[in-house]
């Protein structure tokens, strides 16, 4: 997170805005797992921004993965329920791991995920301060996911998704953190 103070003939350090960093380090970048840099896009609100933090829990409230990657830096324990706590100005785009039918299959680098497909597959939610956007219109929404590391420490992927409301592409490098 880049930090900006004003700069002059003065000592107004007191001033000058402190840079907030991640409870969790973000995820090395690698050529498996790049740098988080979602972009995301809300129709219905004009909102549009890029995430450059992720957190990512683990078999928690029956998803294999819950993948919270915001606009600002986010605590462990902002996303210690399903929905995240988004403070106001903030987004989270939320992207959950699920099966809609069968039994889940492992996550495994190069596993493909189509939206709303039988088996093993994934669902977006925006979280834009305290309001939540989801599916719009499910003959409008569409979108693909490419798991590119996903072990005991990290999930990383790659998401394009469009629901009519919200739309979101991009990588995602999440470091998981407790339940």
């Amino acid at each position: 997170m880049l930090a900006l103070a004003a700069c002059g003939g003065g000592d107004d350090s007191a001033d000058a805005p402190v840079p907030t960093e991640p409870a969790e380090p973000p995820a090395a970048a690698t050529a498996d797992c790049p740098a988080t840099q979602l972009a995301f896009t809300n129709h219905e609100t004009g909102t549009s921004g890029t995430a450059t933090a992720a957190l990512a829990t683990a078999d928690r409230m029956g998803s294999p993965y819950l993948a919270y990657a915001a606009d600002h830096a986010s605590e462990p324990s902002a996303v210690s329920s399903f929905y995240p706590t988004v403070p106001a100005g903030g987004n989270v785009v939320l992207v959950q791991f699920t099966t809609l039918s069968g039994e889940p299959a492992p996550y495994e680098p190069g596993m493909q995920l189509e939206w709303g497909q039988p088996g093993p597959t994934f669902l977006v939610i925006h979280v834009e301060g305290d309001q939540r956007f989801q599916t719009a219109d499910e003959g409008q929404t569409s979108g693909t996911l490419t798991v590119t590391a996903a072990d005991a420490d990290v999930l990383c992927f790659e998401v394009d998704y469009r629901d009519g409301t919200v739309e979101v592409a991009g990588t995602v490098a999440a470091p998981i953190v407790g339940p």
